[in-house]
């Protein structure tokens, strides 16, 4: 294997699959992260459906 030089090229990319897929915790990380993003993605999506799809307030006298 050839040594990292200025962390440039595929030995960068073989390093960090390695660092997420290589065992266990690194995969579970993966998921952690994934799942976290996924569903902040789904609440910020469903606030903007609901205020897009909201009726403007009757002004009552």
């Amino acid at each position: 294997m050839p040594a990292i030089n200025g962390m440039t090229g595929v030995c960068e990319m073989e390093f960090w699959m390695n660092l997420m897929f290589g065992n266990s915790v690194g995969l579970m990380s993966m998921l952690v992260i994934i799942g976290t993003f996924l569903l902040i993605s789904s609440y910020a999506v469903y606030f903007i459906y609901k205020v897009m799809s909201a009726k403007p307030p009757k002004e009552e006298q």
